[in-house]
């Protein structure tokens, strides 16, 4: 079974599935969820990324149906693009993301993903740094990660403070 039904946890999309495949399904077409056999959602994309109609169809993001193409900068989007370029299959996907967008910010996502992985029960986080290193990518150190994160919290905290004493004074 997949790791996160041995934990325990359940996620909205494993949950969503459970109710809308039966929905979708007729009597003559049953709709059944594939998958399970694998532990982890890197396997899966390790599984379909070199299908060309991957490359063409694949849609990350719940607001992709809007613009056409993926957001790049959601939780989904910046997971799954860090899988790729753990990978090694970025460029392949530049018609789909804003790359330049990704490789300008992605820094502080990789020390989340170590910083996740290391201090919580995050599977996602968990599984990115194992794939980091089934593929020998480099990723931050856990010390590079909780200082980057702690720096970026001191400067939002004194961004909210000085917008605080602006509006309300001394």
């Amino acid at each position: 079974q997949c790791e996160m039904y041995k934990s325990g946890r359940l996620w909205l999309d494993e949950w969503s599935a459970i109710f809308i495949l039966p929905l979708l399904s007729t009597i003559s077409l049953e709709f059944i969820e594939d998958g399970e056999k694998y532990n982890s959602r890197t396997e899966k994309i390790e599984l379909i990324i070199n299908n060309p109609l991957v490359h063409k169809y694949i849609r990350v993001c719940s607001g992709a149906f809007d613009i056409g193409k993926d957001c790049g900068r959601c939780k989904k989007c910046k997971r799954f693009l860090l899988t790729l370029e753990i990978m090694g299959k970025l460029d392949e996907f530049k018609d789909n993301f804003d790359l330049d967008y990704y490789r300008n910010h992605m820094f502080a996502h990789k020390c989340t993903v170590v910083k996740l992985a290391n201090d919580t029960d995050d599977l996602f986080a968990q599984d990115l740094v194992k794939l980091a290193k089934k593929y020998n990518y480099k990723m931050p150190s856990i010390w590079t990660a909780r200082l980057y994160i702690l720096t970026h919290d001191i400067y939002i905290a004194l961004k909210l403070y000085k917008i605080k004493q602006f509006l309300f004074g001394k």
